[in-house]
């Protein structure tokens, strides 16, 4: 026997009832989660074949089917939806294949180097997590840095293809201090390699940008300045809470309340052709140096991060009618300032979640990665950048049509990917699927709120983002409802009227607070976004759905009937584990 699915006409929507019981249409039942009107979303829970009846009654409707793997391994087999409308329709192509490389340049930032990120979600790595002494709380902060403006010079090491450290010599370029909230003073440092430094002539390696005292001081006005609630440094940390601060291990150096910022050629690339490493934070300058010891050995016993000095100074894309010369408003300044929040989340993760609550571990770069680019969301329209939804900052809309900027257009061409195997359908589709599960949690769920509750969690993985959402919402939620209610949230994102938790779109700002600071989010319509020829999200139709390749976390969006009214019969046929969704709209 099967079961059978029938939707009926009822107060102008359809209501899914389950007519017949039969032999094992579900794979471990979830709680229901209704929806009010105008729109109809049922979750359903089933593998195999079997017949899904929908009565649309006189009323004009589009029916979705979403299909999303929650499990940790993979399946085998293919989604087959065959019936009145689903069989007259073409088929939009399997997803395995699409090279992402087609169509517009969604983003020029390259991944962070494979070894850096490993090495930040597994940082005590072979070494072993030393056993804390609560005594060590109790200590003083280290010694400053005393690090001077034009004065202090040091060599610093880069991890340069192929891939090992040089040494590079640098220079104190900018020392700047402020007291933030608790009256504790904060010193930033910014430092600059020398062969990048617009001062220092050398003949012999010349960067076709170089950094002047301006671009300090940018960088300075942009993390720390005078002043309170007015800079990253204060709006981060008023979400997240502190980069650095007492601990209990020995092979961690001192809090001395200091920050470095060093500007260098990252990868010694000067200006490169395709896409490339704008900043990286590496948790290995946390430890105390090791001689010998892997990376450890090359720690600058400083809490600090890297930006590409040679981009950042770079001024060709400067905006349409501004005058020549380098400006703190042009494209490749504006994505650095965005960096230093996306790079300064992940000190603050190491601090928050490695050191303070031993609550990293090497499957979690998605989360980390998602974090910093929440972040920069939710700091887009402080800072008047476009940040990865490719929208300003200051513009709460959807944005307008056929924008290919940010990380949500590679996302509508790639969605169906597994949201968790990081890397696994490349470095890119990673950033752009995570943030845009990032960017929907954040939105339904708590803002700026949604991460600090991430930095206190000791969970991992998907129990993590069960945890905070969980807090949220005042009720338990599990992973597979939120993977499944993403996807309906897709689908919906061109419309402000989605009901709580479908929505990436109230056509204005998200507002959300922690403690007294305020945060905004802009909204997301999916469909304003392009990728060479695709328009909106990819939507598959005809008989063939898939997840790609039906990895953990991977979702499906699928067109079952555009523009029907009555009756309709569908057969769905489903490999093991798969959970499917109805949305009538």
């Amino acid at each position: 026997m099967t079961k059978r699915f029938r939707a009926i006409a009822g107060c102008g929507l359809p209501a899914l009832v389950l007519l017949a019981a039969g032999c094992k249409p579900f794979s471990g039942p979830l709680p229901g989660d209704p929806t009010p009107a105008p729109y109809f979303i049922q979750h359903l829970s089933g593998e195999g074949a079997f017949p899904l009846d929908i009565d649309l009654g006189d009323e004009t409707r589009d029916v979705y089917l979403t299909f999303v793997n929650p499990d940790l391994g993979t399946s085998s087999g293919v989604i087959t939806v065959s019936g009145s409308a689903a069989s007259e329709a073409p088929d939009a192509g399997a997803p395995v294949g699409r090279d992402a490389s087609v169509g517009a340049s969604v983003t020029r930032r390259a991944p962070t180097p494979e070894v850096i990120t490993e090495f930040n979600q597994n940082p005590f790595g072979a070494r072993g997590r030393p056993s804390p002494s609560l005594r060590l709380f109790e200590r003083p902060p280290g010694p400053p840095l005393r690090d001077e403006a034009d004065v202090t010079t040091a060599t610093f090491y880069d991890f340069r293809p192929p891939y090992t450290f040089i040494s590079v010599p640098s220079t104190c370029r900018g020392v700047v201090t402020k007291d933030v909230p608790g009256g504790i003073p904060r010193t930033l440092n910014i430092w600059v390699e020398n062969d990048c430094w617009a001062a220092t002539p050398d003949p012999g390696n010349p960067k076709t940008f170089s950094v002047t005292p301006g671009m300090v001081t940018a960088i300075e006005e942009q993390f720390l300045q005078a002043g309170s609630f007015n800079d990253i440094y204060d709006w981060v940390t008023g979400m997240l809470g502190p980069e650095w601060g007492a601990h209990q291990y020995t092979d961690l150096i001192d809090p001395n309340d200091e920050i470095t910022i060093w500007l260098c050629d990252i990868e010694d690339d000067d200006v490169p052709a395709g896409s490339f490493v704008v900043g990286y934070f590496w948790s290995k300058d946390n430890f105390v140096k090791a001689p010998g010891v892997d990376y450890y050995e090359y720690s600058h016993e400083r809490v600090m991060f890297t930006i590409d000095a040679v981009m950042y100074a770079n001024d060709s894309d400067a905006i349409p009618g501004d005058p020549p010369g380098w400006h703190a408003t042009d494209y490749w300044p504006e994505e650095i300032h965005s960096t230093l929040a996306h790079e300064f989340q992940h000190m603050i993760h190491f601090y928050q979640r490695a050191v303070l609550r031993d609550a990293m571990v090497g499957g979690d770069t998605w989360i980390n990665e998602m974090a910093s680019q929440v972040v920069e969301d939710l700091l887009a329209d402080k800072m008047d950048v476009i940040g990865p939804r490719g929208v300003t900052g200051t513009d709460g809309t959807g944005g307008a049509p056929n924008n290919v900027e940010g990380r949500l257009p590679l996302f509508n061409y790639l969605n169906d990917i597994s949201l968790e195997d990081w890397g696994g359908s490349g470095d890119l589709p990673s950033y752009s699927i995570t943030y845009a599960f990032g960017a929907w949690l954040a939105r339904n769920y708590g803002g700026a709120m949604l991460l600090n509750r991430l930095m206190q969690t000791t969970s991992t993985g998907r129990a993590s983002i069960e945890d905070i959402v969980s807090q949220a919402t005042g009720k338990a939620e599990y992973f597979p409802r939120l993977l499944q209610r993403w996807s309906a949230a897709q689908l919906l994102s061109n419309v402000t009227d989605a009901p709580p938790g479908y929505r990436y779109n109230v056509g204005a700002f998200f507002d959300s607070t922690v403690g007294a600071a305020s945060y905004k989010l802009g909204s997301i319509n999916l469909f304003n976004y392009r990728y060479g020829t695709l328009t909106g999200p990819w939507i598959y139709t005809g008989a063939f759905a898939g997840t790609s390749p039906y990895l953990s976390a991977s979702a499906t969006l699928y067109r079952a009937a555009a523009a029907e009214t009555g009756p309709l019969e569908f057969t769905l046929d489903m490999p093991e584990g798969l959970i499917v969704s109805v949305i009538v709209r």
